[in-house]
């Protein structure tokens, strides 16, 4: 932000300087009450467009843009009037907001609105890029093969009631049984579906449609306790994820 500030700023202390005949020194100050709010808005009304105008129908997306054009002209506008005067306050000719000619107020806006264009389309295309860059989502896990001995046994997701760690193999406990898996826990919380599946400690893994009820365990914990008579206790984090399930 502070390279953005210099840089704008040096453009419109040259412009001061030369088209205006204005004294070096006010030169920079007076670039200084346009360059400061000017990046700082940007950075505002960049938030307000990846926040709150991008996830809009598009119809309501363009009233949006053109809300904003005009505030964001009108508080750049404000904001240099204000600064000006304070300028004006610290060279002790009193603090005298002022206004602009017809045509700098017209320049001005025009400015402010061409500004806002560019901040708009450079947020729109940085999300695109950075959707691009992005890597592609992992499938979720519906099913996969285990081995014990030389059966081969199709496991379905559904059918798991719990998982636990077990250094780079996980411990699974199914409907039907147990089985060691060639997941690694972290592995299995990054396919499974996080609306099913919780992590309730860093070593184990329920399944919530098995879940039957948890207990008060101490120290902030819970012991949780499975349709299949299994429990397990959580960690804090656990147990503070159990609670922000409650409605």
């Amino acid at each position: 932000m502070a390279l953005a500030v210099v840089l704008i700023g040096s453009l419109y202390a040259v412009l001061f300087w030369a088209a205006m005949a204005v004294p070096p020194g006010d030169a920079v100050l007076y670039a200084g009450t346009n360059a400061v709010p000017l990046v700082l808005l940007a950075g505002i009304f960049g938030l307000v467009i990846r926040g709150a105008v991008r996830p809009l129908a598009l119809s309501y997306q363009a009233l949006a843009h053109a809300a904003l054009a005009v505030s964001f002209a009108a508080a750049w506008y404000g904001a240099v009037i204000v600064l000006q005067a304070l300028v004006r306050l610290a060279q002790g000719r009193g603090f005298v907001p002022g206004h602009f000619a017809p045509q700098a107020l017209a320049w001005q806006a025009f400015q402010g609105v061409a500004l806002y264009a560019a901040i708009a389309a450079t947020s729109y295309a940085t999300a695109r890029q950075a959707q691009r860059d992005a890597p592609p989502p992992m499938d979720r896990l519906e099913r996969y093969f285990s081995k014990a001995g030389d059966t081969i046994r199709c496991i379905q997701v559904r059918d798991i009631v719990s998982i636990s760690g077990a250094q780079d193999y996980s411990d699974v406990t199914t409907t039907s049984g147990r089985h060691l898996a060639r997941f690694s826990l972290g592995e299995f919380e990054r396919r499974l579906d996080p609306t099913r599946f919780l992590r309730i400690h860093r070593s184990g893994i329920v399944n919530l449609d098995h879940f039957d009820r948890a207990e008060p365990a101490g120290s902030g914990c819970f012991l949780v306790t499975l349709r299949n008579g299994e429990t397990l206790r959580t960690s804090r984090e656990g147990a503070r994820k159990l609670r922000a399930l409650l409605f």
